[in-house]
Formats: structure tokens, C-alpha cells, sequence
């Protein structure tokens, strides 16, 4: 079964409610929640909706690393950003190409 998923550390803050999920999402407030809920899943989401801060160290580039380390062949998730930091939403943009680039590079090399 497929899923949805919107990280964000306020996603149901009720005070800031552009931030709530769209129906259909799981919402995660945290790299190590969305990691525990993909392990629990066994596959990546279909979509994720990407905040960059999520609150003191943590940041949506902790899961994206772990997902390339851990789930470098399956499907890359469609994703939007939703982060308010710019400069945040540029990485998680190049680090997410990135992975499609070098998967699609891989992908060729071994046919």
C-alpha cells in the first residue's frame, strides 16, 4: 500500500494551520519519526512534503540521507518543499536531484 508523507515539527501546531497535512498525508514532526514509520511501512512513501528545521539539531536532510543509505534502489518519493528557510529548501532540492542524478547514472551503467 502506498503513503503519503508531511514532515514537519509543527505540523499540528492549531495556531499555524497552512502547516497542517493535506488529507491523505501521515504527518511526522521528525527525521526519527519519519524513519520509524518508513521501517514500519518497509518502502519508501510515494510523495513526501518536505519542512528543512525541525527543531534543534534535526532537519529533513537526517532523512534524506538515511533513505539513500537505506533505500538507494527503490522508487525516488515525489516531493515538495514546504520549508520556510530558503536556503534550507535549496538543499533538500539538490540533495534530492542529486540522488535522482546519481541513481539514474547507476541505473545506466549497470545495463
Amino acid at each position: 500500500m502506498t503513503y503519503k508523507l508531511f514532515l514537519d515539527d509543527q505540523c499540528n501546531n492549531p495556531d499555524i494551520p497552512f502547516r497542517h497535512p493535506p488529507e491523505g498525508f501521515i504527518p511526522v514532526k521528525s527525521s526519527a519519526e519519519a524513519i520509524e514509520l518508513i521501517k514500519s511501512k518497509g518502502k519508501l512513501p510515494e510523495f513526501l512534503s518536505f519542512d528543512h528545521d525541525l527543531g534543534g539539531e534535526d532537519s529533513a536532510m537526517v532523512l534524506i540521507d538515511w533513505m539513500i543509505d537505506n533505500h538507494y534502489d527503490e522508487e525516488i518519493p515525489d516531493y515538495q518543499i514546504h520549508s520556510a528557510n530558503p536556503v534550507g529548501a535549496l538543499n533538500i532540492h539538490a540533495k534530492m536531484q542529486s540522488w535522482l542524478k546519481s541513481k539514474s547514472i547507476f541505473d545506466m551503467a549497470r545495463t
